[in-house]
């Protein structure tokens, strides 16, 4: 837990001499205390910029808590920014959090287009069918056709259903390139391109069933006769 000292106002001057005039500076220093054992301080020109940052401070300590005086006025306006960036979307803890999650991979950044050329390889190297192979280049090129220079971590469910929905396949279609997609982002989860797999977390698409078939009245008639 954070503890902090009693925040005041202090006096100092100096003198400094030139030729034969000596000059005399006062300053005002606003101690806001001990914040985890270091003291902190700023230096104003006149008593009532020193007492409005020790009353900011004060209710920045109510209404936060006394972390948030941790914070300069930088990070403080950095955090506003973010906040009016981000609206109703998400919080800046929960934009945190994705930051660090896909910001940084262990196996290094790599784009989707040097991922296929390396994906394909592997399939040769692994003497998978031609057809496979095939399948591979055909349906994750389209995506790489779409975003060739984004990269690998970058991809999410999200944005693949983005991306389906700039073509609209069938349920059946569909699956196929889901299958095809949830492969290779688990190769390239092994591969620590990734810290998890965007296709595995898109909806298997549900097919329509189809009307059942209507039998032939002659053929039910033979069936009870039967």
């Amino acid at each position: 837990m954070t503890k902090q000292t009693a925040a005041k106002i202090r006096k100092t001057s100096r003198e400094v001499k030139r030729g034969d005039t000596t000059y005399s500076y006062v300053r005002w220093v606003a101690d806001f205390g001990r914040v985890e054992g270091k003291r902190r301080q700023e230096t104003f020109k006149t008593k009532s910029e020193a007492a409005a940052a020790i009353e900011q401070h004060k209710v920045r300590s109510l209404k936060i808590g006394l972390d948030a005086n941790k914070l300069t006025e930088s990070a403080l306006k950095d955090a506003v920014k973010a906040s009016s960036m981000l609206g109703a979307r998400a919080t800046l803890c929960e934009a945190a959090a994705y930051y660090l999650e896909h910001a940084q991979v262990p196996g290094g950044e790599i784009t989707l287009e040097d991922f296929l050329l390396e994906y394909l390889a592997d399939m040769e190297t692994r003497n998978l069918r031609d057809t496979s192979v095939r399948n591979a280049r055909q349906k994750i090129g389209r995506l790489v056709k779409a975003s060739p220079t984004d990269h690998v971590h970058e991809v999410s469910a999200r944005s693949l259903e983005e991306w389906f929905g700039t073509f609209k396949p069938k349920p059946a279609t569909k699956s196929s390139y889901l299958r095809e997609l949830r492969a290779a982002f688990a190769y390239a989860l092994r591969k620590g391109y990734c810290s998890s797999n965007p296709a595995a977390a898109v909806p298997k698409p549900r097919r329509d069933q189809g009307l059942p078939a209507v039998m032939p009245l002659e053929e039910v008639t033979r069936l009870l006769i039967v």
